[in-house]
C-alpha cells in the first residue's frame, strides 16, 4: 500500500523545515531509496540543494538539481546533449515532476504548495508542515488529495 506521513513541526521557521527535510532525506538514502524533493520554484530547489551540502559536516548526500531548458522541459544541468534527460543521482530536486515520475518513484518529498501531477506514481510521500498558515493550508489539502487516493496516511506532531 501507499503510504504518506505528515510531520507537523513546532517552529514557524521555514529553515526549520528544510533542516527536517535534509534529515529525511539523509535517512531515506542511507537505505537506498531514490528521492524526487519537488518544489515550487528555482530559488527554493536551490535552498534546498545548498541545505543538502551544508546540514551536516559529516555526511555527502549525492543529489542534483533538474533546471528548465528554453522550452520549460527539466533535466540535468551540464550535459551536453541535452536530449539525455536521465538522472543518475539518487537524489534529484526540481520543480516538474516529469522527470522524477519516469525514475525516481520510491520516494517523493513534497516542499511545494502543490502536489506533483504525478504523485500517485510514487510508494512514499512525505509532507512536512511548519507553523507558517500558507504552509498549514497547503498541507491539509495535501492530506485530503492523498487520503482520496487511497494512500494509507499517518502524521508525526511534533508542535505540541
Amino acid at each position: 500500500m501507499k503510504t504518506a506521513r505528515f510531520y507537523i513541526l513546532k517552529q514557524a521557521l521555514h529553515s526549520e523545515r528544510y533542516l527536517f527535510a535534509c534529515r529525511l532525506v539523509e535517512k531515506a538514502w542511507k537505505q537506498n531509496l531514490s528521492i524526487y524533493i519537488h518544489t515550487d520554484s528555482g530559488q527554493q530547489a536551490q535552498l534546498i540543494d545548498d541545505r543538502l551540502w551544508e546540514f551536516n559536516p559529516e555526511s555527502f548526500i549525492p543529489h542534483e538539481q533538474l533546471v528548465p531548458d528554453e522550452h520549460g522541459a527539466e533535466g540535468p544541468p551540464g550535459r551536453a546533449d541535452l536530449s539525455d534527460k536521465r538522472v543518475f543521482s539518487p537524489v534529484i530536486i526540481g520543480m516538474s515532476d516529469e522527470q522524477a515520475a519516469r525514475q525516481h518513484r520510491q520516494l517523493l518529498v513534497n516542499l511545494a504548495a502543490k502536489l506533483p501531477d504525478s504523485f500517485c506514481q510514487f510508494d512514499r510521500v512525505v509532507e512536512i508542515a511548519n507553523r507558517d498558515d500558507a504552509v498549514l493550508n497547503a498541507v491539509r489539502r495535501h492530506y485530503l488529495e492523498l487520503q482520496s487516493a487511497q494512500f494509507e496516511i499517518k502524521i508525526h506532531d511534533f508542535s505540541k
